[in-house]
């Protein structure tokens, strides 16, 4: 018998004599009555929740417009990022293939608003103080090689 075969027979001979072994252990012994668990029982007095607050149409319109302009500015700000992301990506392959003397643009190429305009003039919001940093153009170190 190959060294794999003699592995396997005895691996199949303690799985059988440990499975066989934990079902006699889940036997009751037959001097030893069966017990079962007393049924709970209910208080008599049980404590009643009070019913939610009713809200008005108006209430739920206001509050799903206020979703959905947040929805709309997440959205936003996640393509900006991702418009960011990709120039970035870019730039760093033009860098990698040699093409390192172009400018950076700075990330403004592909903004879809204007950095001073509000995103909701009627709200009275108004954009971030600073613009992000962006990450610098040096080239990662390779210490693995």
């Amino acid at each position: 018998m190959t060294r794999k075969a003699i592995y396997l027979t005895v691996f199949g001979l303690l799985t059988s004599v440990g499975g066989v072994a934990y079902v006699m252990a889940d036997e009751l012994p037959a001097d030893m009555p069966a017990v079962t668990a007393p049924k709970p029982t209910a208080s008599p007095k049980a404590p009643v929740a009070p019913p939610p607050p009713s809200t008005t149409a108006a209430q739920d319109h206001a509050h799903q417009q206020g979703m959905d302009h947040g929805g709309q500015q997440m959205h936003d700000q996640m393509m900006q990022d991702h418009q960011m992301g990709m120039q970035g990506m870019q730039q760093q392959g033009m860098q990698q293939q040699g093409m390192g003397g172009m400018a950076a643009q700075g990330g403004k190429a592909g903004m879809p608003m204007k950095p001073g305009k509000d995103c909701c003039p009627s709200k009275g919001m108004k954009p971030a103080d600073k613009p992000m940093a962006m990450p610098s153009d040096k080239p990662m170190p390779m210490n693995d090689m």
